[in-house]
C-alpha cells in the first residue's frame, strides 16, 4: 500500500484513486488535481454532457371542439381555457407548464396538430415500456378506440381493463408502464408521431424537453 500512496476520491468522477505519494496528483480518469480543479477544457465538456437540471418533458394534448368557446378539453388536465386567438378545431399539444390556473395563454407554447396522434400512440405502446403487449395488441387497440386508448391509461388497471377490452394482463401492462414515467408519455407520442426514430428521440429529450414544441414551431409548425 506504501508505493501506492494515500487514496483520494476524485470530486468530479467520484472515483477513488491513489496520488503514487506525489504531493501533485491528479484523477486518472478525468484528471482532475487533489484540490478539485479542473482544466476548463474538461470541465466544458463535463458541462455540454450534463442534463439541465429542471428539464421537463412533459406535454399535454388537447381537443378543439368549437373554437368560439375558447375551451379545449385535455387529456390529463381536463377542461382548458384557450385565451389567444387563431383557434381551430381539432388536436393541440402544449408544452404542459404553460397551462396556469387551467389556462393557455402563451400561442407560441402550442402547436397544432389538427388530428389526433393516433400513430405516435399505437408506436408508443408497442415499446418496451408496455411489456406484454406488442405490436398487434397496440395497433388493435387504437384501431378500435382511437384517441380514447389513452384516457383509461390513467386509471386503475379494472378500468383499463373494462374500458379497452382486454386480458387482466395486458391491462396491467398498459397500467404499470403508463405509470413508469407520467410525465414521458405525450412527449413520446409526439415524437413517435412526427417520424424520429429511438436515438432522436432519446437526443431530444436530453436537450431540448418539452421545448420541442418550442423548436418546432420556430422551424415549420406555425398556424
Amino acid at each position: 500500500m506504501s508505493g501506492k500512496g494515500k487514496k483520494h476520491i476524485c470530486k468530479i468522477c467520484k472515483r477513488p484513486y491513489f496520488d503514487l505519494g506525489k504531493k501533485v496528483h491528479s484523477c486518472p480518469k478525468c484528471k482532475t488535481s487533489g484540490k478539485g480543479k479542473a482544466s476548463s477544457a474538461k470541465l466544458s465538456k463535463n458541462k455540454r454532457l450534463e442534463k439541465p437540471k429542471d428539464l421537463s418533458t412533459e406535454i399535454e394534448l388537447f381537443e378543439v371542439v368549437d373554437p368560439s368557446s375558447g375551451q379545449g378539453l385535455s387529456i390529463g388536465a381536463g377542461n382548458i381555457r384557450i385565451n389567444f386567438s387563431a383557434i381551430r378545431p381539432g388536436w393541440y399539444a402544449v408544452i404542459a407548464n404553460e397551462i396556469k390556473n387551467n389556462e393557455i395563454t402563451n400561442n407560441k407554447a402550442v402547436i397544432y396538430l389538427n388530428e389526433p396522434p393516433l400513430v405516435g400512440i399505437e408506436k408508443h405502446l408497442s415499446s418496451i415500456t408496455f411489456k406484454g403487449v406488442g405490436a398487434v395488441t397496440a395497433k388493435s387497440l387504437v384501431q378500435e378506440h382511437k384517441e380514447n386508448t389513452l384516457n383509461p391509461l390513467q386509471h386503475s388497471t379494472q378500468l383499463i381493463e373494462a374500458e379497452l377490452g382486454v386480458k387482466k394482463e395486458v391491462a396491467q401492462s398498459l397500467h404499470t408502464g403508463w405509470a413508469v414515467f407520467p410525465e414521458k408519455n405525450i412527449f413520446m407520442i409526439i415524437l413517435h408521431e412526427l417520424g424520429l426514430m429511438q436515438m432522436q428521440i432519446k437526443e431530444i429529450e436530453n436537450t431540448l424537453g418539452a421545448d420541442i414544441i418550442a423548436s418546432l414551431i420556430k422551424i415549420h409548425f406555425l398556424w
